[in-house]
């Protein structure tokens, strides 16, 4: 019995990785990460009081888990799915031996899954490095809870030992019992594999990520690098230079996303996804530098480096490196304006990885960089052939308009949110300032000295974050009020509301979140859906996160979520609440609503 991971071929771990994230889309399990530490009971049992006499100690970890649910359990058909037993902090310990238990298999599909029901207790064999030293025993547990969708979740458990005692307490038979219950060949932990499986899901979530709603703005920006590629294919500048240096734009954003998210966990703050679009001063700057692209691409001027600046550079790095800095600029800019939603995969990926510390919190979200970025750093790979345009011509000018009026909506939609993040006066005269730089601009395409007046106005937009800010949270607008529809968030209320037999959904949505509003558009407000929620036995919750609001955050924290859109279901027979995917469809809306209800 050796604690870690059997001694597997590569090919087939990855064979398990990929089986088991097939498992999930065939079946159609929605993964979402939520903590419901009352939904499974936990206890960590000793046989003995103490060290005294025992250089290894029998332990026992007993679960009980809710009727009708399961956790996963492991299997030699499926090893990568099975739980983890961590042991981190734990005093004067040397190593565990773990003997599972047997499982229950079920075929879905013709896919194989195994998992522990109702109650069970899981032998550990606790060795210690001191057998004259007392212990502290620190375990945490990580499982997927299944029960109308499955669910990652931990369980952390304390336990000391003292050295002085030895004498046998009275769980100790019903833990020799348990021992001689499980089979001879234990399978072992495999923290390794589920946080494989997490890489996978960061990677495929990142990959999704260029598909979502919130990734519309940043398409003139994707647009705008390709062009410029091709604009160079037929000079010394390599195309494949300039995919790299976007590529490495992308990926340092969200290795320093992982540095802040890292810093923050170490010293113990509150770690969420998209609440950069929460900040004014974030605001602010992006409408700064979204006009100045608008207005390049409108053909009002070239983005250059200051003359002495791109010599002194060329000088330095090469006569190509002031290229590679607009490549790489955009490939930042383009992540942090789709950055604001979660997405399929990426929701349990933020989950798992806020979860977790240090260095693995880096990986998983280089993981989720290298998902994001696969188009450049795969496009940098095919032959030119594959990737050949027509010629630089007028249709490059076309296009360069087209996709400035993308990116003068999409500075639109940022005053939109500025209003509601920070105040109608600070976007009125972020607004002014706009228009003047768009005037100057133009203007200065036949008086180029009227061009050093632009960063008049541009200044007074990055000043405008100091203006008063509105205070008080995000209302629900007087329309939805007037509609008799949505209520504001009172988490208090709902069990309340679920005792009288009632249903309560909720939807925590911002105005920076594309999803969020394309969710609302196109499944909330459907008519049947409208219908279903106006019921009198449904009461519809929903709360604003484009402000920042530490009793949303705590209400997300509850099921460790760290985005949104997300929406929730609560009733009499879904009393713990039933996650729905980011993504909203009008079948699952109406499904969660019935089950939720009593008979």
């Amino acid at each position: 019995m050796h604690h870690g991971i059997h001694d597997m071929p590569n090919k087939l771990r990855v064979f398990n990785y990929l089986k088991f994230t097939l498992a999930f889309l065939c079946v159609g399990v929605q993964i979402a990460y939520a903590q419901h530490a009352e939904m499974v009971k936990a206890k960590l049992l000793s046989s003995v009081q103490g060290t005294k006499g025992h250089q290894d100690i029998l332990l026992g970890l007993q679960l009980e888990i809710p009727e009708g649910a399961k956790i996963n359990a492991p299997s030699p058909e499926n090893t990568a799915v099975a739980p983890v037993l961590e042991w981190q902090g734990s005093q004067n310990f040397k190593e565990a031996q773990i003997s599972w238990p047997p499982s229950k298999h079920h075929q879905i599909d013709k896919i194989d899954f195994y998992s522990y029901e109702k109650r069970v207790i899981i032998p550990i064999r606790y060795i210690l490095a001191n057998a004259s030293q007392p212990t502290t025993i620190h375990a945490k547990f990580k499982y997927i809870l299944c029960q109308e969708q499955c669910i990652p979740q931990e369980l952390t458990l304390t336990v000391g030992l003292p050295s002085d005692r030895g004498e046998e307490t009275q769980f100790s038979e019903l833990l020799i019992q348990a021992k001689k219950n499980v089979d001879h060949h234990p399978i072992p932990d495999e923290e390794a594999a589920s946080f494989g499986l997490m890489l996978l899901f960061a990677l495929l979530g990142g990959f999704i990520l260029n598909f979502m709603p919130c990734v519309l703005p940043v398409l003139s920006l994707k647009f705008m690098s390709i062009t410029r590629q091709e604009q160079r294919l037929d000079k010394d500048f390599h195309y494949r230079l300039g995919l790299w240096a976007t590529f490495a734009g992308i990926l340092s954003s969200f290795l320093i996303f992982g540095v802040v998210a890292m810093a923050l966990d170490s010293l113990g703050a509150q770690i969420g996804w998209g609440l950069h679009f929460q900040q004014p001063a974030f605001l602010v700057f992006m409408v700064a530098i979204l006009t100045l692209f608008t207005c390049n691409l409108l053909g009002f001027y070239e983005i250059a480096l200051p003359a002495a600046l791109q010599t002194r550079l060329s000088a330095i790095f090469g006569h190509h490196f002031p290229h590679l800095i607009e490549d790489y600029l955009t490939g930042v800019f383009a992540t942090l304006l789709a950055t604001p939603c979660t997405a399929p995969f990426l929701g349990a990926a933020l989950g798992y990885a806020f979860s977790r510390s240090g260095f693995d919190i880096l990986l998983l979200f280089s993981a989720m960089g290298l998902g994001f970025g696969l188009p450049y750093w795969l496009g940098a790979l095919l032959p030119t052939r594959w990737l050949k345009l027509p010629k630089p011509g007028p249709w490059t000018i076309a296009l360069s308009r087209i996709l400035g009026g993308l990116l003068a909506i999409t500075t639109g939609w940022m005053l939109w949110v500025l209003a509601g993040a920070h105040s109608l006066l600070a976007t009125l005269v972020v607004t002014v300032a706009i228009i003047s730089m768009v005037i100057l601009f133009y203007i200065a395409q036949n008086r180029p000295l009227l061009r050093r007046w632009v960063w008049g106005p541009f200044l007074i937009i990055l000043l405008s974050v100091f203006l008063p800010t509105t205070t008080g949270k995000a209302p629900v607008s007087t329309l939805e009020v007037q509609k008799n529809l949505w209520q504001p968030l009172d988490v208090q209320k709902i069990p309340e509301l679920v005792q009288a037999g009632k249903v309560v959904f909720i939807d925590v949505t911002a105005d920076w979140c594309l999803t969020c509003k394309l969710n609302k558009a196109f499944v909330l407000d459907e008519k049947k859906v409208l219908k279903a929620l106006r019921s009198p036995q449904v009461v519809a919750m929903r709360a604003d996160w484009t402000r920042y609001d530490q009793d949303i955050k705590d209400f997300l924290n509850q099921y460790n979520r760290f985005g949104v859109p997300f929406n929730i279901v609560f009733g009499p027979k879904q009393s713990q609440g039933l996650i729905l995917s980011e993504i909203l469809k009008k079948k699952d809306v109406l499904q969660a609503l019935k089950r939720a209800q009593s008979d």
